[in-house]
Formats: C-alpha cells, sequence, structure tokens
C-alpha cells in the first residue's frame, strides 16, 4: 500500500504541535489554550488513525490476529525504548515538575504493575482505583498509545459491524460514541480512568470520523500532492518524535535553572530540545521503529505457513 504524504505531512505537524505544548507545559504555562491544543492535537491523531488502519484493512485484509500482531509490532518496540529512556533518565528527572510528584509516587509504588500494563500497552485500560496514574506513568504521551492500541483491535470488528448493518447501523454507533463526549458521562469516565481520555469509549468517536472518511474520500485524498520532502520525512517519523521529545525535554528541564525565566525556559527548551529530538527521531525510526515493522510482518509470514507431514515428506502450503 502506497503511503498518502497528505497523510504523512499533517502527522508531522500534529507531533510537533504536541511538542511545542510540553515545551510550554514545562516551562510552567499550563491549564487552558495549552491543555486544549495538545487534546485537539491527539484527536486529530486519532481520527488519522482510522482513516489509515481502515483503508489499510480495507486493502489487505489481513486475518485478524495477522492484523493485531502487525499493528502491535508497528507500536511497541518504539514505545518500549523510549519507555526504557524515560527511566534512564529518572533519576534526573525525579522531583522536577511539582505537578508530577503524584505520578512519580505512583511509579515507585506500583513499578513492577506499571511495567506490565506498559508490557502488554493496556495501561489506558486499567482504571485509577485500581492503579493509580497507570495512563501516564514513565512516559505520559504514551497514554495514547495504549489508546491507539484498543482502536486497533476493534477496528476489524466496526468495519464488519458497518457492512453488515450499512449506514444505520454506523449512525447509531457513532452516536453512542459521541454521547460519551457529553458532560455528565466524560466526568463520570474521566473519574474512573483519567482525564485524558486513555480508555476507547472517550475517544472512539474521532476514530468513526477517520474511518467515515475514509469511505468519503477513499484513496484520493491529497494523494497527488507534492510536497517538499522534509515535510514528508518529518511525517515519516512523527510516531518518534511523538514518544521521545518527552524524555528529552524532561531531561533539558532538569538541568535549567530554576530563576530561569518562563519565557526565555521556552525559547531554551525548544531551541535545543528540537535538534536533539528531531536527531533521536531519525534514530529512533531507522533502528527500531523500521525493524520492528519489519519483524512483524516476516514473523506473521511465517506463521501463515503450515507445516502437513506425510510419510518422509514435509509439504509447506500458504
Amino acid at each position: 500500500m502506497n503511503r498518502n504524504h497528505t497523510l504523512d505531512v499533517i502527522r508531522g505537524f500534529l507531533s510537533w504541535v504536541v511538542f511545542a505544548v510540553h515545551v510550554v507545559w514545562f516551562s510552567g504555562y499550563r491549564g487552558g489554550t495549552q491543555e486544549a491544543i495538545g487534546a485537539y492535537a491527539v484527536d486529530g491523531f486519532v481520527i488519522l488513525s482510522g482513516f489509515v488502519i481502515t483503508q489499510l484493512l480495507v486493502i489487505k485484509k489481513e486475518a485478524y490476529g495477522v492484523f493485531i500482531f502487525r499493528r502491535f509490532m508497528r507500536l511497541f518496540p518504539a514505545f518500549a525504548v523510549c519507555v526504557a529512556l524515560s527511566l534512564l533518565v529518572r533519576p534526573l528527572t525525579l522531583g522536577k515538575v511539582s505537578t508530577e510528584l503524584v505520578r512519580e509516587a505512583s511509579e515507585a509504588q506500583y513499578f513492577w504493575w506499571h511495567l506490565g500494563a506498559h508490557a502488554g500497552l493496556i495501561h489506558g485500560l486499567v482504571p485509577t482505583a485500581w492503579l493509580p496514574v497507570s495512563q501516564f506513568a514513565f512516559l505520559p504521551p504514551g497514554w495514547s498509545i495504549s489508546l491507539e492500541f484498543q482502536l486497533y483491535l476493534v477496528a476489524p470488528l466496526v468495519l464488519w459491524y458497518g457492512a453488515r448493518f450499512g449506514i444505520k447501523g454506523f449512525a447509531i454507533l457513532a452516536v453512542a460514541s459521541a454521547i460519551m463526549l457529553l458532560p455528565q458521562l466524560a466526568s463520570r469516565l474521566n473519574h474512573i480512568w483519567s482525564g485524558a481520555g486513555a480508555f476507547l469509549p472517550q475517544r472512539f468517536v474521532f476514530f468513526l470520523i477517520g474511518m467515515k472518511a475514509f469511505d468519503i474520500f477513499g484513496r484520493g485524498l491529497g494523494s497527488s500532492v507534492q510536497y517538499w520532502p522534509g515535510f514528508v520525512r518529518l511525517g515519516e517519523v512523527s510516531y518518534s518524535t511523538y514518544l521521545v521529545h518527552w524524555p528529552v525535554l524532561a531531561s533539558l528541564n532538569a538541568v535549567l535553572p530554576r530563576e530561569l525565566p518562563p519565557l526565555q525556559q521556552v525559547e531554551i527548551l525548544f531551541l535545543v530540545g528540537a535538534p536533539i529530538t528531531l536527531l533521536f527521531s531519525f534514530l529512533l525510526f531507522q533502528f527500531v521503529e523500521r525493524p520492528g515493522i519489519a519483524l512483524g510482518r516476516r514473523l506473521t509470514k511465517e506463521s501463515s505457513k503450515i507445516v502437513i507431514e506425510k510419510p518422509g515428506v514435509v509439504v509447506r502450503t500458504s
């Protein structure tokens, strides 16, 4: 399946929006506009995911198990490396941001439980009463990776449901998902899980918007548009950028003098953090993301072969 460079460019833009939001956050500007922009960026990622995953399912028609395993291998290797990086710099960053003290305390008290939840990408599914601040442990932006994996788990089922029950069935599902955004229900879900929206029903409607966008626009959405190759490249490494920028910014923030004015801190974090993040993004993409994707393809290709044993003969067939 050919890459859609329009989607790549949008991904790259959104990943650097999140970077900028966290630069501002580390500098002490929190809540309000900063928080809203970050939430809109993640919603954009979810919509893009709905579009791309629908395209993948329609064109490739993979078996459910193959699809899920390949998606897991798309997400997990880079995620695991960035969690490890965050743990590596944790002694440096511990206690440097006052609003992170609750998360850091939960990480210390429930370290292995958090690590186990992250290993299965289910940390967004765990209610806060069971495992406090599970969604944000170790690598705070990683909450959306758990959400992404949950969306992958249900996407083939939603596609089947849409084919089975048509536009009316899809509309019912969309309305039911949109209801979850009503203040009363959203507040209840946020209380049980988190306000970020790491639990699938909290943001499922945006995934459905992406799925329906594929139905409307199909493969032609910006497919013939030519972009500057640099923008396309930023999009290709956007997943790595989204993950690795946090340990980079947290480390830089930890070594900056506390008496720096917030605006000056924003400038330093951006000017120093951006090139470091970009370098790590390319390295992570080249040496972790791409090999992980290739390994997922190779393993599922091998597992699709059945061994039939006959007297003195082994026949392999796909």
